[in-house]
């Protein structure tokens, strides 16, 4: 058997350490963070780009993070009126709008997100069907002129096209013409015949795509020591640029991480490979004997209980439960065998919002109709105590029976 002491001991150091560092003050807060995830397209990244240019915007700074921006982005010269340029953010879904009223630039905004059908398109038809003074002699599958319109893509990601469009020569994008029957098909959609009354036309547009590793960085370093003086706006700037660095994965912690710990001290890497494998196994262990105990249980007092990946109790009528395991959390979730809606969701669920499990209670169900109470976490050490955790699973499964059936 392996000697983990020595190592533990020097985790146990490295502990230490860090906290150390943190009573002294050094911390990976970021305000941004706790309330939005690091790749929150809309109301994290767009909203604070879309705030920073606003030349109407709360920074009071009018339009010098706008006049930044585009010198980053090559626009710089392209004349855009900026004491009469808007900045909008989700402008009919467009993720960032910026307008003289004359000259318009889309910004579209992806991080990992998946394209949505007919996307970019659609938001080029919306401004040129908005300004047709402008564009009033716009043709179909002919070059857009680029003094009047422009299509930014900003992302995280290696592709250089969104879905289903391509860029020709000269640098205009335009939806793919081998799916014309596509681009009829999203046309005839309520939303898109709503904004689009007269159906996508496949227009080409001036094109280019820009990251947040490169242009999106540079502009926040860039705009960040044009207002070095003012305390807030620079705070919230490098914090900003924290989060930019999340997405593109080089934020590097304030605090000592266990990598910096382990390049330095020497610390055995192996050990710490034997133990990471170690702890992978006792978790899918723990979760085996977990799930077989529940099964065992539930099959005992609820006979028409059924096993696959989770276990699946019919309760009444068509409404099911499932019990399992998944993203490392225990969980019961409420919903109807064919998947679908549970008609009168709203009556049976009210009935269930104020139970509570472990301090948890069931999550207000959305569109599609489930409700689901997260129990446990799996990767703790209380989920070790599979008998207990059994239990718990029991008395909530009991308290959920009994007030449906009544």
């Amino acid at each position: 058997m392996l000697d983990y002491s020595g190592f533990f001991k020097e985790v146990g150091r490295f502990k230490e350490i860090q906290d150390k560092q943190k009573q002294r003050g050094l911390n990976d807060f970021n305000l941004l963070t706790t309330v939005r995830k690091y790749h929150d397209e809309v109301y994290l990244h767009s909203a604070m780009i879309g705030a920073l240019l606003d030349p109407q915007g709360l920074h009071y700074q009018k339009t010098l993070f706008l006049e930044l921006f585009l010198k980053e982005i090559g626009l710089d010269n392209w004349g855009l009126d900026l004491d009469k340029t808007s900045v909008n953010v989700e402008y009919k879904d467009i993720d960032l709008y910026i307008t003289d009223g004359k000259k318009h630039i889309i910004i579209e905004n992806k991080i990992f997100a998946k394209d949505q059908d007919c996307q970019l398109i659609k938001y080029i038809n919306i401004i040129i069907e908005e300004n047709k003074e402008i564009f009033k002699n716009a043709k179909e599958n002919e070059n857009i002129d680029a003094d009047f319109l422009q299509v930014i893509y900003l992302t995280a990601q290696s592709k250089e096209v969104p879905d289903e469009h391509n860029v020709n020569e000269k640098g205009y994008i335009f939806f793919d013409n081998k799916k014309e029957k596509k681009l009829l098909k999203c046309s005839k959609s309520e939303h898109i015949k709503e904004l689009v009354p007269n159906g996508l036309k496949n227009y080409k547009v001036k094109y280019k795509k820009i990251t947040y590793t490169k242009e999106i960085l540079q502009w926040l370093v860039k705009s960040k020591k044009q207002v070095a003086n003012i305390t807030n706006i620079n705070e919230a700037m490098a914090q900003y640029i924290d989060v930019v660095r999340m997405v593109n994965n080089n934020y590097e912690g304030k605090v000592v991480s266990l990598q910096e710990y382990i390049e330095e001290n020497e610390l055995d890497f192996e050990l710490l490979k034997d133990i990471t494998n170690e702890y992978k196994v006792m978790i899918k262990n723990t979760q085996k004997l977990f799930m077989q105990q529940l099964y065992d249980r539930i099959s005992i007092a609820y006979e028409d209980s059924e096993e696959d990946k989770y276990v699946i109790l019919p309760v009444v009528d068509e409404i099911y439960l499932q019990i399992g395991i998944d993203n490392n959390k225990t969980f019961i979730t409420l919903y109807k065998k064919d998947w679908k809606t549970i008609e009168d969701k709203s009556i049976v669920f009210d009935q269930l919002i104020n139970i509570s499990i472990n301090n948890n209670k069931f999550k207000i169900p959305r569109w599609n109709g489930y409700a689901t109470v997260d129990i446990m976490n799996v990767e703790s050490k209380e989920f070790l105590e599979t008998e207990k955790n059994v239990m718990t699973i029991l008395e909530a499964i009991q308290k959920i029976v009994q007030i449906l059936k009544t």
